[in-house]
């Protein structure tokens, strides 16, 4: 009988005490999930910063490649301008040969 009563006495004040810590518990989850959700968008962060430095160099690349590529074209005009009487008449001759 003394140790049946014993554990009913021990186990009385545990309600009590699990009731501050469910609170403390639950304000624990509520911290982790605000820290998890924090992480997450750190990462997501960490990753469009990174897309954005690596993109930044590509468009440098193709910029000069597109501007190379209008350079020739612009002098390949400028040549056809200059030339471009003597085109035509090579072309006008290929066409009374064939």
């Amino acid at each position: 009988m003394v140790i049946i009563s014993c554990c009913w006495c021990h186990r009385r004040p545990v309600p009590f005490c699990r009731t501050p810590l469910s609170g403390r518990d639950k304000a624990l989850q509520q911290l982790q999930l605000q820290l998890n959700e924090l992480s997450d968008l750190l990462a997501l962060e960490k990753r469009s910063s990174a897309e954005l430095r690596s993109g930044n160099s590509e468009p440098d690349c193709s910029a000069a490649a597109a501007i190379a590529e209008r350079d020739a074209q612009t002098t390949r005009v400028a040549e056809l301008a200059q030339g471009g009487a003597g085109g035509r008449a090579r072309r006008s001759r290929r066409r009374k040969i064939a």
